[in-house]
């Protein structure tokens, strides 16, 4: 209606844009941003909005070159983080569609750029961290790397900035630091792991209890290192780790008891060692979301 009355106002066709945008009609949002990047030439934001729905849309190489055309001084900081989604979002389709080597340099990628990023943060410290840590989750679903070096470098960087020693939740788990990361001919999956538990371990650290959102920060250092120690084997460190991750899940459900999917996490963490725990978490994330019938059969076998 606004649009109506004034078909030349650049902000309302930015506005129409995003919302359309927000509401899943991309094509749609495409065409409202366009007229607006039109109608405000020597605004940045419209060509940010619209490497965000091609991000959506799956169209990542068009994302990349819409957000590297931005100059603007004041846009820098947003850029990269922007930039380091899209590639961390790039990676995981390239590996799910077998593309190893494009994913790993694409995790790398999306590493690199949030690290360059940490210097001039403006309050996007744990988005970029989550980008760091997510990366390295996903990188290290691989047993062996094609591009060992490049990998083993970037975990170095990220380890030597996260101080995993100073950590109570984790240090008492940990093998890696940087002296010894450094002293290894390459990495595996599992260490590679190891140093994604660190990095959300560090986000977490960030935030402590400022951010209302903090319960999802819990929730993904506890993800992390059940799947960490699923992978350590037979070993008094798994049985630390898969403790350490009950720990936190437990506080994720405190902080956010409202969320179906961190009392179905709990569950499966106590899957193990407590199967009267373990049923009643789900049977709470049923209570949450009726319609989730998975967790009806995974509630029924405990």
């Amino acid at each position: 209606m606004a649009l109506r009355a004034d078909p030349d106002d650049g902000a309302t066709w930015l506005r129409l844009g995003e919302s359309y945008g927000k509401a899943g009609r991309h094509v749609a949002a495409l065409k409202a941003l366009e007229r607006a990047k039109t109608l405000l030439s020597d605004d940045w934001i419209p060509s940010y909005f619209i490497a965000d729905v091609q991000r959506q849309l799956g169209q990542f190489g068009l994302a990349i070159q819409t957000l590297e055309s931005i100059r603007a001084p004041d846009a820098k900081i947003g850029v990269a983080v922007s930039l380091s989604q899209i590639y961390l979002d790039m990676g995981s389709e390239e590996l799910s569609t077998g593309f190893i080597s494009r994913a790993e340099l694409s995790f790398v990628g999306a590493i690199q750029l949030a690290l360059s990023s940490l210097e001039d943060n403006r309050g996007f410290g744990t988005l970029i961290w989550k980008t760091i840590a997510d990366a390295l989750f996903d990188l290290s679903t691989r047993s062996s790397f094609i591009h060992p070096g490049i990998i083993h470098e970037t975990a170095e960087r990220v380890l030597s900035l996260t101080f995993p020693d100073k950590s109570e939740r984790i240090s008492a788990l940990f093998t890696l630091n940087s002296e010894t990361l450094s002293g290894l001919e390459t990495l595996t999956g599992t260490q590679l792991a190891e140093v994604a538990v660190a990095a959300y371990d560090h986000r977490l650290s960030l935030e402590a209890n400022k951010s209302a959102s903090v319960g999802s920060f819990w929730f993904d250092l506890g993800i992390a290192l059940h799947t960490w120690g699923f992978r350590l084997g037979a070993s008094e460190r798994k049985g630390e780790a898969q403790k350490a991750a009950i720990r936190c899940l437990t506080e994720a459900v405190r902080k956010n008891s409202n969320d179906d999917r961190m009392w179905t996490a709990l569950a499966i963490a106590h899957a193990s060692d407590s199967a009267t725990t373990a049923q009643h978490a789900f049977v709470k994330a049923l209570e949450i979301d009726p319609k989730a019938r998975r967790l009806s059969y995974m509630s029924f076998h405990f």
